[in-house]
């Protein structure tokens, strides 16, 4: 969910669950909700043995959004998007 409100900062909410596939991408934001620059932000993701470890969402300036970690493909299991925010001008 990407809410953009009046203060120009884009929210984003809910969690990233493949089940199947191997893309590192999820989804691309709308053109109004793209930073101007690549961002990189820590993320919790679940491992295949259920603990939770740390994890990266790129965001890049044409919108595409990533979901990556050092476990595999542990942020295609699961990866949190909960508190993450960011200006419209980063």
């Amino acid at each position: 969910m990407v809410n953009n409100g009046s203060n120009d900062v884009v929210y984003l909410s809910g969690s990233l669950i493949q089940p199947s596939g191997s893309s590192e991408i999820f989804g691309v934001l709308p053109t109004a909700d793209r930073p101007k620059h690549d961002l990189y932000i820590q993320v919790m993701v679940d491992t295949p043995d259920n603990n939770a470890q740390a994890g990266t969402l790129e965001i890049d300036s044409d919108g595409t959004m990533w979901a990556y970690s050092t476990w595999g493909n542990a942020a295609q299991l699961y990866t949190s998007l909960a508190g993450i925010s960011y200006p419209l001008g980063s």
